[in-house]
């Protein structure tokens, strides 16, 4: 039998931001923080996003940076001189308006290390991308119910795909589409219909979607898996618009 050796390992805490660029915010700790994610793409940089002083920020750091002094000391002089041509690409303004009453955001990168950013606003689930000339802006639904977590991730392709409650629909997947986001009912079992639902978790493997559900009802929990087709057919039944 073989043997594995844990080595002791020691943590490391970051400050991504001290609030020297809103010094009147400064005692507001609610003001950070309250909405928060990262990810790490595949050579190990560092992705985040989060809200401070009623903006959304996003942060990024390469793997090789990724220590103690060398990121408290970029991100700090990041938000302190924010004309730092050497750092500005490191610490960024998302430039569109959020709900702060939600609760959930998330982050993820594909594999040309592009963050995928999806948050709440007050017109509903939006969907923002970083390219070269900036952020990109997308409603992704308004129809999507409010404070309930959602679930992406990218097919082979490289497209995202979202898992999210739909305030008439029940459970439905969005997949981005030269058109836009076009939403699709997911199927559900006639005792999970009309209960109080929520995604899991889920993953792709070969073009099939697979995914785990909560459900509550009349002081029940019940655990759903399902499966689905990716690549069109077959497929869950749109939505009419």
């Amino acid at each position: 039998m073989s043997t594995v050796t844990l080595r002791p390992s020691t943590w490391i805490t970051q400050v991504f931001d001290d609030g020297q660029s809103s010094p009147e915010s400064k005692s507001r700790a609610k003001d950070i923080g309250s909405l928060v994610n990262a990810a790490f793409d595949k050579e190990g940089g560092l992705h985040a996003v989060y809200n401070a002083y009623n903006v959304l920020r996003y942060a990024f750091h390469p793997a090789q940076n990724l220590d103690r002094q060398i990121l408290h000391r970029s991100l700090v002089a990041t938000t302190r001189n924010p004309g730092n041509t050497e750092l500005a690409s490191r610490l960024k303004i998302i430039p569109f308006a959020f709900d702060p009453q939600s609760r959930h955001i998330s982050l993820n990168v594909d594999a040309s290390s592009r963050p995928h950013v999806i948050f709440s606003s007050l017109h509903g689930l939006q969907y923002v991308i970083l390219s070269p000339g900036g952020w990109s802006l997308g409603l992704i639904s308004d129809h999507a119910m409010r404070n309930k977590p959602w679930t992406i991730l990218f097919d082979s392709k490289d497209i995202p795909l979202l898992i999210m409650n739909h305030l008439a629909a029940g459970l439905v997947i969005a997949r981005l589409k030269t058109s836009g986001w076009q939403e699709e009912r997911v199927a559900l079992p006639p005792d999970a219909a009309d209960a109080d639902l929520m995604c899991l978790g889920a993953q792709i493997n070969n073009e099939t979607l697979h995914f785990a559900l909560i459900t509550h009802q009349n002081m029940t929990a019940t655990l759903w898996s399902g499966s689905m087709s990716v690549d069109g057919a077959p497929g869950p039944t749109p939505i009419p618009k």
